[in-house]
């Protein structure tokens, strides 16, 4: 057990369960759709500009471990979140794009539980004599 903690365990738990709350309670959702707009309204005019949205993004990818998107990447993201086509990612349209994240981070976090579940399970099996 000490092992699988040792290499983060515990802590993609947690995540797990951050995420699975945030998808499951709307009160939840919507406060923390509010935070991430006040934070990236660097401007403070009530939508997500291009810029704003590539900062929001590489934070994003970042908690999630993954590289920060370039900025033709950035650019497919917004044309695709710009749901009314007026160059603006407004709070709705955010709501979706977060979902989406949510999404891709649980499904990104599961599967690295299982693998680092795999490998510890091979290790322990392999080693099983060394330990007490």
């Amino acid at each position: 057990k000490r092992f699988m903690e040792a290499y983060g365990k515990k802590e993609l738990e947690e995540t797990l369960v951050k995420i699975n709350a945030l998808l499951t309670s709307e009160e939840r959702m919507k406060k923390t759709l509010e935070n991430v707009f006040i934070e990236f309204d660097k401007d403070k005019n009530g939508w997500i500009d291009k810029n704003e949205l590539r900062a929001l993004l590489t934070w994003a990818y970042k908690l999630m471990g993954i590289p920060a998107p370039s900025e033709e990447e950035c650019n497919k993201i917004f044309e695709e979140t710009d749901e009314n086509k007026n160059q603006k990612i407004e709070k709705d349209e955010l709501k979706t794009l977060l979902l989406k994240l949510l999404q891709e981070g649980k499904g990104r976090t599961e599967q690295t539980l299982s693998k680092l579940k795999q490998f510890n399970y091979s290790f322990i099996s392999k080693h099983k004599n060394n330990f007490c």
